[in-house]
């Protein structure tokens, strides 16, 4: 498993950057839903509170 640091890595790779509008990232809707689980799961890795990683790996799904 490899981790990325999510906040800086939308500078160089714009397709991890999932908040831009209207899939402008141009990811098709399989790869789209990777990268949202891959977000999940990292955001609940990154050192929250406890409650909040529940509640995000709780979205975590095999895809």
């Amino acid at each position: 498993m490899g981790l990325i640091d999510w906040d800086d890595s939308h500078v160089g790779a714009v397709d991890l950057d999932l908040l831009l509008p209207h899939s402008a990232a141009g990811l098709s809707d399989d790869a789209h839903e990777i990268a949202a689980q891959a977000f999940v799961a990292w955001d609940a890795a990154r050192c929250w509170g406890q409650e909040f990683a529940v509640e995000q790996l709780a979205q975590v799904r095999v895809v």
